[in-house]
């Protein structure tokens, strides 16, 4: 075998490797593909008129508590204190400082605590929703005023 067959069958495996490697890149590329088609949508949070239209109210110990306890926020895991300025969650009535549950729900939209989804409570009008709302009762009929003798 001559430096030529040598140089010959250099340049073939260069080619197939080459080639093999286009391939591996090309099927990878599909697979990726077909993997990001089929996963599920990215969960996000709340837009912000949605975060703005849950309820506030001034926080007020609970009337059982004789003080020994204190209520926290499940996002900072701070205490709450008298009079402050604390957000609702409707569809749990769980309570949470504005500002920690503002920056959660940014991210998700579920209570910290219990999980419940705030998209689909029928309490909160994100605006997002994509159920329409029932439809108006029919008409009632005429009441005709006869007068039989």
């Amino acid at each position: 075998m001559g430096v030529g067959a040598a140089v010959l069958i250099a340049v073939a495996a260069c080619v197939l490797l080459v080639i093999g490697a286009l391939y591996v890149r090309c099927v990878s590329r599909r697979f990726n593909a077909t993997v990001a088609r089929n996963s599920p949508p990215k969960i996000t949070g709340l837009g912000s008129p949605s975060i703005a239209a849950l309820p506030t109210v001034a926080y007020q110990r609970p009337r059982e508590d004789r003080g020994t306890s204190r209520t926290l926020c499940s996002v900072c895991l701070g205490a709450m204190s008298e009079g402050e300025l604390v957000r609702v969650l409707p569809a749990c009535a769980h309570v949470f400082h504005v500002d920690c549950i503002d920056a959660w729900l940014r991210a998700r939209a579920t209570c910290p605590v219990c999980r419940s989804d705030l998209k689909l409570s029928h309490l909160v009008d994100t605006g997002e929703s994509e159920i329409p709302p029932p439809p108006p009762p029919p008409p009632s009929p005429p009441i005709s005023s006869t007068t039989v003798v």
